[in-house]
């Protein structure tokens, strides 16, 4: 019996038995203000953790882990570690921290994601429904606000353009809406290309019916739990390294061939979208398509099928680039040229075996950050 064919109850084993309890695992670099924050709201839940975890890739890692040490002498019974990250990689920090856990759920958060005082209670009363071990993994719903006691979290990054649809009444916004899935490409689920194809999305089990939650396929890393057992098993790929856009893509979508995901609005998150950290949009755009194309190669069974929809959804994501650099006045077309980079190398990675690729792309990827 191969693993996606093994029933969801004899993965979890006696994970089942336990007692739930969760954990918050996150990973983070050059952001000690909004981790604090995430971090004190966390503990501040109506549900609390039974241990905070963070792995930490910044210079000055242990005063950060002093700083947070301080805020986690007030909960003598929550587990902590905070570890200095084996590389400044989103992927191996999740990986590693996961690894180090030991609660039953994880919430493997951004570390400027800060939760609603009931968003946990709220996910844990979910998977405590599912006494089969259907359910992988649960995400957050999303607020538009912070919670009130969300201060002091640092710099905010600059929100995208709001050209298309801003102030407009509900015609036009419904025409803005279909613009935007449609032709800018601005939902995940219409940049990713299945490995294996899509399958149904399961039924809910008859213990959820009537609450207000949805399955799906896909997650948003910044608002992601799993039970430990199933990240375990199907943990992030570490060939995406360093900053590593669409790893919380394809984690959640090879999990979700073998268990049930789901979105509840209810338990509610803000994401601040901290500033500091991130890298310009020529190279996030780069190493997205980059990604995508390394991830085909690695994981679909029809690679010359794979190859295809690839360079056929490229060609429908720059025009869409062009289009976002053109309405938010990015006249050096940033977003555009880094899906030209990334076409020009994608034909090189879908040429190359198992083995060339795995020796090339980590260094690939450091050069990318290094130009």
């Amino acid at each position: 019996m191969t693993d996606e064919e093994r029933a969801p109850e004899a993965c979890l084993g006696d994970a089942l038995d336990r007692t739930l309890d969760w954990g918050l695992v996150i990973a983070t670099k050059d952001r000690i203000k909004a981790l604090q924050v995430c971090i004190g709201l966390a503990l501040g839940q109506t549900r609390p953790p039974a241990e905070v975890i963070v792995v930490d890739a910044s210079a000055d890692w242990q005063d950060h882990r002093d700083r947070i040490s301080r805020i986690l002498a007030d909960h003598p019974g929550v587990r902590f570690h905070y570890l200095q990250a084996a590389l400044p990689s989103l992927t191996v920090q999740r990986n590693q921290g996961i690894v180090q856990a030991r609660a039953t759920v994880l919430f493997l958060l951004d570390d400027d994601s800060f939760m609603y005082p009931d968003c946990a209670e709220r996910i844990m009363a979910i998977y405590e429904t599912d006494s089969e071990g259907r359910i992988g993994g649960i995400q957050t719903g999303v607020a538009a606000l912070p919670p009130p006691a969300a201060t002091d979290a640092g710099a905010q990054k600059e929100r995208g353009s709001k050209t298309i649809g801003a102030g407009q009444g509900k015609a036009r916004g419904r025409i803005s809406r279909w613009l935007l899935q449609r032709l800018l490409l601005l939902n995940k689920a219409a940049l990713f290309i299945p490995y294996d194809g899509l399958r149904p999305l399961p039924p809910l089990p008859p213990a959820l019916a009537g609450q207000d939650v949805s399955a799906v396929r896909l997650f948003q890393g910044y608002r992601m739990t799993f039970r430990r057992q199933v990240v375990l098993e199907e943990p992030f790929d570490e060939m995406l390294r360093y900053y590593c856009p669409g790893e919380d893509i394809d984690a959640s979508y090879r999990i979700s061939r073998r268990y049930l995901l789901l979105t509840t609005p209810a338990a509610q998150l803000y994401h601040f979208t901290a500033a500091g950290g991130r890298i310009d949009r020529l190279r996030t755009t780069t190493l997205s398509a980059l990604n995508q194309a390394v991830l085909l190669r690695r994981h679909a069974a029809d690679q010359t099928g794979a190859r295809r929809r690839y360079f056929a959804l490229m060609r429908r994501r720059l025009l869409a680039e062009i289009l976002k650099d053109a309405l938010s006045r990015r006249f050096d077309l940033p977003q555009a040229r880094g899906i030209l980079q990334a076409c020009a190398k994608a034909r090189r990675i879908f040429g190359m075996t198992p083995k060339e690729l795995a020796d090339w792309y980590p260094d690939e990827q450091v050069r990318l950050l290094r130009d």
